[in-house]
């Protein structure tokens, strides 16, 4: 598995990627492209959002976007398409976003998040992680969780 750049060669493929159809009420049905129109709307920003697709086997199986904000990074619009879920690639990649972070972002102290609290499944998965509740929520509800190294 690898995080690759959204180009404009696999863009089209990207955006057709879906979660499952029972999670529209956690997530955007239209979370990639709204993700990517974001991260484009938001290029000029220091911190803007950088958009990566994941890969495995070269197929593309899911996306999300970070944001560096000098102490720590952000983790949003994480998604894994609804083919591919269930097979353990959600895990496998936040283990691998948490280490990229460490790797390419060596003054990170922290990675932050916002999960909806109806997505059980990414709320369990990141508590497994280490990722603690900060008890502040987003303006649409989501509450914000962060993992500090």
């Amino acid at each position: 598995m690898k995080f690759v750049e959204i180009t404009n060669e696999n863009w089209e493929e990207v955006i057709r990627l879906r979660p499952k159809v029972e999670q529209n009420d956690c997530l955007r049905t239209d979370i990639a492209l709204h993700s990517l129109a974001r991260a484009y709307v938001q290029k000029d920003r220091p911190d803007r959002l950088i958009p990566y697709a994941i890969e495995e086997n070269g197929q593309l199986i899911g996306m999300f976007l970070l944001r560096n904000y000098g102490i720590g990074c952000n983790l949003t619009s994480f998604f894994i398409d609804h083919n591919f879920q269930g097979k353990g690639f959600g895990r496998a990649t936040m283990n691998m976003f948490i280490s990229y972070v460490k790797a390419n972002y060596p003054h990170s102290e922290e990675i932050e998040l916002a999960v909806s609290p109806c997505n059980k499944i990414a709320e369990s998965l990141y508590l497994s992680l280490g990722f603690e509740y900060t008890g502040q929520k987003t303006k649409k509800g989501n509450l914000y969780m962060e993992l500090h190294f």
